[in-house]
């Protein structure tokens, strides 16, 4: 069983730890470009509408986790759709109160991240 697939533990401890091991592994592979395929495992795992709000919710905080503390030039290339699936998160028909408190600590940890983001009138817009 790898580590991405505690994210969706039945057990909400687990799916905490394993969100922090996840943005832990991260934070030292994304730098060095290796684990390429996580953003995207995990941008579908906030926007596809199948799957579960728990996995949304320790996916968001794996975010937050990620982006609290990665340099902003490392995901570049990301930075847009990882915004997108955290305002995903916070959008009002989401009806699980988890899922948009995650997004919300996810865009939080962001700030910095998405400083480029907040100087365009629209983008700020749709973010606030």
């Amino acid at each position: 069983m790898g580590v991405l697939s505690l994210l969706s533990s039945e057990e909400s401890k687990i799916r905490l730890i394993a969100a922090q091991v996840v943005s832990t592994i991260a934070l030292v592979e994304l730098p060095k470009n290796r684990w390429p395929e996580l953003i995207n495992i995990l941008l579908n795992n906030v926007t596809n509408a199948t799957v579960p709000p728990t996995i949304k919710q320790s996916t968001l905080d794996t975010f937050g986790y990620i982006l609290e503390q990665i340099s902003p030039d490392v995901l570049k290339n990301s930075a847009d759709k990882i915004l997108t699936a955290v305002v995903h998160g916070m959008r009002p028909d989401e009806p699980n109160h988890a899922v948009k408190l995650a997004a919300c600590k996810a865009l939080y940890s962001a700030l910095d991240f998405c400083h480029d983001n907040f100087e365009r009138q629209l983008e700020r817009d749709v973010l606030m």
